[in-house]
């Protein structure tokens, strides 16, 4: 039910920044905010975080916490790092959404939604029952594949999939067993829900999981296309023939759609105008003896219409199967031979506007997946914010390229290759004594990973070092040793450098930039900052990358070997394989 603080019924008023209203009731005791699929409520905009916010119902009260979100979440202007109740007149930003609370409390005997849910429990719990003809909707299909079959939504849930136990069955490659359904609630209103089908529902081209439907709204269960119509609408597939494929337009391409509706329009009153108009039907008799000259007259036209040569006949079914399996292949991420696919189904049919779509879609996904070869390549050198602003230039979450990242992990990963880069730079600053950049490193960490476990410990590592600094010489004298030349020879001080540690950062991000492109001025620029900071393990791997890259094999294993017993991740290895490699040429 919803939520009530007395007799108050609360709902959430969510606008975006064109000032468009959503309404939606609480009715859970927790709400999820986010980005990604499979949050409550799920908000698109890229300044949005996957798992951003969290309304949670408490003593009868509303109540709002940011979950992991990037940017933050501000109540009332202010951002929030805790749990903070939410009421009238407060507003709730979350990127560029304003969240704010509406009390639609109505008297007793004015309230009408315990009636609906009541009816919609007793519904729920009777299953599926049968719709009277006049309330019921219907599924046109108006995709080539199976143009114009028609089936009625007859029971409040129909399941819709290539099984023989569904309602409605639709044998095709891209259609799941179980691939949607159709349910109409109490007050009437038609919704499809994704069961989650292997290639996904679409309705007017944006993929969702559940959506209520209005008329004339176009959904897409694989490579199959249908047009619901609601009761009421006299929409006929025979009309709109030669329209309706060549009219739709995905959201933007509104102006074409309107006046595709306008047409259609016109068409049916025209029919109605007709049936109203027309004379007084024929006798059997009459209609026989017409019926008969008519064909005479048309067979006599067939016989003698002069041959048309060189226009190819399009088969539609090698056209279908070619645009399938040219999806079949993006889906996996071969977009090359998607791209033949397409290619050879456009050849076969030039007009077709479902392969001219997946063509299109194909070059976009290309564009993306080449941020997803960099933040891989930048992983691979350890440059990980780089690695972090490719995979953030993936804006189109429904991609393959998007659901790759999501797959393999890559935020977390450069997320954790920057804690590690940052830690690593903060231990040899305390190391080295250079307190100052070592809490700067420390403010870092805290600014780029917020919730790392290593801040407090480098706090401490830091308060420590610069204790033991401060304390006098004679604070704890130490028994002295013996002297062993052997030993004090093999254990050589640890390597102090010189210079400005910033200048040093600044040799290092310069050759950061270069070292794909110029490893040789690279390898150049690390063994400058080196001298300034010569136990920063992350800069001295980094170092005989470079110098591997230039060609320079020997001088690149010694400093693998310098290196690898301070580094960790995929630095470590990488340090690891090249000590291996080229221990046989060097040694």
């Amino acid at each position: 039910m919803e939520v009530e603080e007395g007799r108050r019924m609360l709902k959430l008023v969510i606008e975006d920044d064109e000032g468009k209203q959503t309404i939606v009731p609480l009715i859970r005791d927790e709400i999820t905010i986010g980005r990604k699929e499979g949050n409550t409520i799920r908000l698109t905009e890229r300044n949005v975080s996957r798992r951003h916010a969290r309304l949670t119902k408490l003593n009868g009260g509303i109540f709002v916490e940011d979950v992991a979100s990037r940017y933050g979440t501000k109540l009332n202007g202010s951002k929030i790092d805790s749990r903070e109740k939410f009421d009238l007149p407060d507003e709730v930003l979350i990127g560029d959404y304003k969240l704010r609370i509406q009390d639609d409390t109505k008297p007793p005997e004015e309230d009408q939604s315990t009636q609906i849910k009541d009816v919609q429990a007793l519904q729920d719990a009777a299953g599926p029952q049968p719709i009277p003809p006049q309330q019921q909707g219907r599924l046109v299909v108006i995709s080539s594949n199976f143009a114009g079959q028609e089936f009625p939504l007859a029971r409040t849930e129909m399941v819709i999939g290539r099984s023989d136990e569904c309602d409605i069955i639709i044998d095709h490659m891209s259609i799941s067993g179980k691939h949607a359904k159709i349910v109409r609630s109490a007050n009437g209103i038609f919704k499809v829900l994704d069961l989650k089908s292997a290639n996904g529902v679409k309705v007017n081209f944006t993929p969702y999981s559940i959506k209520e439907l209005g008329s004339g709204e176009i959904i897409d269960l694989g490579h199959v296309r249908f047009r619901f119509c609601a009761p009421g609408d006299l929409w006929s597939f025979t009309l709109a023939a030669g329209l309706m494929e060549d009219n739709i337009q995905p959201p933007g391409g509104k102006g074409k759609l309107f006046i595709l509706l306008a047409v259609i329009a016109a068409l049916v009153v025209g029919l109605a105008a007709f049936m109203i108009l027309r004379p007084q039907p024929e006798t059997p008799q009459q209609a026989a003896e017409k019926a008969e000259t008519q064909q005479e007259t048309v067979e006599t036209k067939r016989d003698t219409a002069p041959a048309i040569s060189g226009v190819p006949t399009v088969d539609r079914s090698i056209v279908d199967e070619l645009v399938l399996l040219c999806d079949e292949h993006a889906e996996k991420g071969e977009f090359e031979a998607a791209l033949d696919a397409c290619k050879q189904a456009q050849s076969k049919d030039p007009g077709n506007k479902y392969a001219q779509a997946k063509y299109d879609r194909i070059i976009a996904e290309l564009a993306l997946k080449k941020h997803y070869d960099s933040a891989i390549n930048y992983l691979d050198l350890d440059e990980c914010e780089l690695a972090l602003v490719e995979i953030d230039s993936v804006n189109d979450e429904n991609s393959w390229t998007a659901r790759q990242i999501l797959k393999e992990g890559l935020r977390t990963k450069s997320v954790k290759c920057i804690e590690s880069g940052i830690v690593t730079s903060a231990e040899a600053a305390i190391e080295e004594s250079d307190f100052d950049t070592a809490q700067n490193k420390i403010d870092e960490l805290r600014d780029k990973v917020s919730t790392s476990t290593q801040i407090a410990r480098l706090e401490e590592s830091l308060v420590q070092a610069q204790k033991k600094k401060d304390r006098p010489k004679n604070d704890d004298p130490k028994p002295k040793k013996d002297k062993d030349p052997v030993k004090d020879k093999a254990e050589d001080p640890p390597a102090k450098g010189g210079g400005d540690p910033a200048e040093a950062e600044e040799l290092a991000d310069e050759a950061k930039k270069l070292i794909l492109s110029n490893p040789s001025k690279a390898a150049d620029l690390y063994k400058a900052a080196l001298k300034i900071s010569p136990n920063n393990a992350k800069w001295r791997g980094s170092y005989a990358y470079a110098l591997e890259r230039a060609g320079k094999i020997c001088p690149a294993y010694d400093e693998y070997k310098k290196a690898v017993g301070k580094l960790s991740g995929s630095s470590k290895e990488r340090a690891q394989m090249g000590i291996e490699k080229y221990q046989g040429q060097c040694e």
